[in-house]
């Protein structure tokens, strides 16, 4: 026998041996992705009329269903690659991640601002259409509250003002004669 036949087959059985010690790991990933896919399925479907009264309006509801989609994927694929045993990259693509969400964060902080303000304002029955409001420098009837702007129907001569929700949040007062 050659030498080059007897590397041959030594490189086949240890493809054949890294095959077989490979395929529970393969078959659990496999299996986790097929559960994961039917998790995130069902999540989106739960969430999705939440996301419409949330955002607003659709175009702000679909990039919120994206985003989350793309997290919980992201989250799911990090824990694949652990499975597969790549324990290292699946870290180290998870601290990454993190060191860039801080990084998107600060960048964002006065929209997230807006949208954590949004989001109060949305929970609180007392911040309903119809309610009259004042903030800082303005008084008027609330028309519509979303994620990040509220737009209030001014009293002092009746346009529709829109504000940014954390303008609003630190310091506003309901009017109890309003209807609602």
């Amino acid at each position: 026998m050659s030498n080059f036949q007897s590397q041959t087959e030594e490189l086949i059985e240890s493809i054949a041996a890294a095959a077989t010690d490979a395929t529970p790991r393969l078959v659990l990933a496999a299996l986790f992705l097929l559960s994961a896919a039917v998790a995130v399925r069902l999540v989106m479907r739960r969430i999705d009329s939440k996301l419409t009264v949330v955002a607003g309006n659709s175009a702000e509801a679909r990039f919120l269903e994206v985003l989350l989609r793309s997290v919980l994927w992201f989250g799911i694929s990090l824990v694949a690659l652990s499975l597969l045993g790549f324990e290292q990259l699946a870290t180290a693509l998870g601290t990454a991640s993190g060191f860039l969400a801080l990084a998107v964060a600060y960048g964002m902080r006065e929209a997230l601002s807006e949208a954590i303000a949004g989001l109060y304002f949305i929970n609180d029955d007392r911040f309903v259409r119809g309610r009259r409001v004042s903030t800082d420098d303005e008084t008027g009837v609330i028309e519509h509250v979303g994620i990040r702007r509220t737009k209030l129907r001014t009293e002092a001569n009746g346009e529709l003002t829109v504000i940014a929700n954390n303008r609003v949040e630190p310091k506003w007062t309901l009017h109890e004669d309003s209807e609602g």
